[in-house]
């Protein structure tokens, strides 16, 4: 083949010849440690389709739920290092729950490279049809608590996550007597919250947004340090506003390549998660699961890692958080 044969292969055909196996691969495998029907795996989707269009093969959502999402973590990082595997998680699993689970057999900083941040949620305190609606802000939450004692049960998805932490924040910042209740799913906390055997909830944002924007849903506060954006979310005043202060608690959705991945094949991959962030049909993704837009840089993000490990491992030692196994 001459240089003029050369230049003649379409780029697209060219560049897919130089990664390992691609002939005979279907596609590309986005894994994500949590069931189909919830937020992330509806984000995933959404962001796919977008990644198609600056990806050279399409890749598939792969659920693989589990063990605290550490079975998709195991199996991602089992696969082998060369772009057709990226792992979808969130910031929780790499922030937290290192700091309460003696068996992860991982490292956050060391064996996974960020390829950028879908977008950023924080946590409402959210009130269901039980809870009078004169009920407007934490102070009243905590008045109608003491004259219904029988309902001071706050929901939270998962042990370790940070509507754990947020209810944990709450009852410590108000003195407030209130009763933790662990959910396995978020849809089921919401079904509990819309029947009324629920007064109460530790919501990510973005989740049930008709149930929100109907009113059968209320949310009184957020636990990010200043107001969640999009969607109405604005008007939520935070913890700090209504007297819980140093409140700063949030998460994120990213997606990362092995740190084993040769460079070669890591910043091409690397761009094109880039370029589909800063697509403006990503952006209206975010707008419709109420998700804030962040500085999505490889090394702005293992910072962000870093920072948030040491915030949150304070937070599991002055909040006495057990290990689990």
């Amino acid at each position: 083949m001459n240089r003029r044969q050369f230049l003649a292969i379409p780029p697209a055909l060219l560049a897919a010849s130089l990664i390992p196996n691609s002939a005979e691969a279907a596609g590309g495998r986005l894994l994500f440690g949590y069931g189909r029907t919830g937020l992330g795996s509806k984000l995933a989707l959404s962001a796919l389709d977008i990644f198609e269009k600056h990806s050279i093969y399409p890749y598939q959502l792969e659920n693989v739920p589990g063990r605290s999402t550490f079975n998709a973590t195991d199996s991602f990082l089992a696969a082998a290092p060369d772009g057709l595997t990226i792992l979808q998680t969130q910031s929780p699993s790499l922030n937290m729950l290192p700091h309460i689970h003696s068996n992860i057999s991982y490292d956050p900083l060391k064996d996974l490279r960020p390829l950028g941040i879908l977008g950023e949620y924080t946590i409402a305190l959210a009130l269901g049809p039980l809870v009078s609606k004169d009920v407007k802000s934490i102070d009243d939450f905590v008045e109608w608590v003491e004259e219904n004692p029988e309902s001071r049960y706050v929901g939270f998805t998962q042990y370790g996550s940070p509507g754990h932490m947020a209810q944990l924040v709450l009852a410590r910042g108000k003195q407030v007597a209130i009763r933790p209740q662990a959910y396995r799913g978020t849809s089921m906390m919401i079904e509990d919250l819309l029947d009324g055997t629920l007064a109460a909830g530790m919501v990510i944002t973005g989740n049930a947004t008709e149930k929100f924007q109907s009113g059968e849903l209320r949310a009184i506060a957020v636990t990010s340090k200043y107001r969640h954006p999009g969607l109405g979310w604005g008007a939520v005043k935070t913890f700090n506003e209504q007297g819980i202060p140093s409140t700063n608690i949030s998460g994120w959705y990213g997606w990362f390549a092995p740190a084993d991945m040769a460079d070669s094949l890591y910043r091409p991959l690397y761009y094109k998660v880039q370029k589909m962030l800063s697509d403006p049909k990503f952006r209206e993704i975010q707008k419709e699961f109420s998700l804030k837009s962040v500085i999505s840089y490889d090394t702005v993000i293992t910072q962000r890692i870093q920072n948030e490990l040491e915030y949150y491992g304070d937070m599991v030692k002055e909040y006495r958080i057990g290990k689990v196994s």
